[in-house]
Parts: structure tokens; C-alpha cells; sequence
């Protein structure tokens, strides 16, 4: 698995709409935010530890990540699709493209079955099985890359539930977020 964060977008956004309740409309909004932005910070790293209600302004922070995992993986990660969208190199466009080899599986995917597919992939080739046999002859360990855009929010309810989850996986994902994020501290009491 491979998790590269390409971008962050929304966190000053999303202070200033936390930071409404407390703004004069009478007031210069530009020259209020700047005296309120670091309370707001402050603000933002008490709420964001308290219930979903209470940290809503998370939503408005968004991260776009790129990530390789096997379709094994894709099939858990699917349970989380409010606040997080997704698009996936297809596997229909791509599966037949060159013939597989280890580095297009998990470390975790045995030899045997690599070869075993690739005997699968040949018959395909050779006109033997069709393209439904192929994909559905396909391991679970094969890696597939998918662009993920998804909210703090979102990421505080995976780690919560996933953090210690058997599949390890879940927890590779988690520390390469972790180490890439620009806001670790939203996420970090999750972690302790």
C-alpha cells in the first residue's frame, strides 16, 4: 500500500465559519478575521477532539490523496462514502493492457497464485477464456490505485473505527496519513 497526499484545501475557510458565531456584522470582516484567527486555531484544536456536532467546521477541510491498495482493501474502504469520493484506474481498461507481475500484487499475495493468474491471463491472450473469466479469475491482492478527496471528518471516523482493525492494512493508511497531512493534530487523540 502507498498513500501520497497531493493537496489540502479549506483550513482557513473553515475556521472562519467556525469563528462566525462571534463576528459583528457592522464589523470590517477582513480586519475582524485577522484579529480572531488565532483564537480561532486555538478554538479549532479543542473542538475538533469533541463530538461530530461540535467539530462540523472538519468537514470543510479537504484532503486529496493518492492511493495504491489491493482490491481487497477497496472492497472494506467502500463502507465510507459520505465525505469522501473517489475515482479508480479501471481495472476493465487496464487487466489486459500487459501481462501481470509480482510487484502488481500485495507483498502479501503468494507467488503461486501470481503465476496462476498469469497462466489465467495467458489463456485470455490466446483467445482460450473470455474477459469476465480473466477479471473474475483475478486475486484479491491485486493493486489498484484510486484518487481519493475526502474531509477530516470523514478521516477522524475511519481512524476511530479502524484503527485496530485485524486487517492490517487499515493501519499502514493510517500512519502514512498521519505523516503527510498538514493538520495531524485533528487526528492525533484518535491515535493515543
Amino acid at each position: 500500500m502507498k498513500v501520497d497526499v497531493k493537496s489540502e484545501h479549506g483550513y482557513e475557510f473553515a475556521l472562519l465559519g467556525m469563528s462566525r458565531s462571534y463576528f459583528d456584522e457592522a464589523a470590517n470582516e477582513t480586519v475582524w478575521w485577522e484579529m480572531q484567527k488565532e483564537k480561532a486555531q486555538k478554538r479549532a484544536n479543542l473542538l475538533c477532539v469533541k463530538s461530530p456536532e461540535h467539530a462540523k467546521f472538519l468537514r470543510l477541510v479537504d484532503i486529496k490523496f493518492t492511493m495504491k491498495a489491493t482490491r481487497a482493501f477497496w472492497q472494506e474502504y467502500a463502507t465510507y462514502k459520505i465525505g469522501n469520493v473517489e475515482l479508480s484506474a479501471s481495472t476493465m481498461h487496464k487487466l489486459d493492457k500487459r501481462r501481470p507481475v509480482q510487484d502488481d500484487f500485495s507483498v502479501n499475495t503468494p507467488v503461486q497464485a501470481v503465476e496462476m493468474f498469469q497462466g489465467v491471463w495467458d489463456m485470455y491472450k490466446a483467445g482460450v477464456l473470455d474477459f469476465m473469466q480473466l477479471k473474475d479469475s483475478l486475486p484479491e491482492g491485486y493493486l489498484q490505485t484510486r484518487d481519493i478527496s475526502i474531509n477530516y471528518a470523514t478521516l477522524r471516523n475511519i481512524i476511530a473505527q479502524r484503527k485496530d482493525h485485524r486487517y492490517l492494512y487499515w493501519r499502514d493508511m493510517i500512519s502514512q496519513i498521519m505523516a503527510q497531512v498538514e493538520h495531524p493534530e485533528f487526528l492525533a487523540d484518535l491515535l493515543q
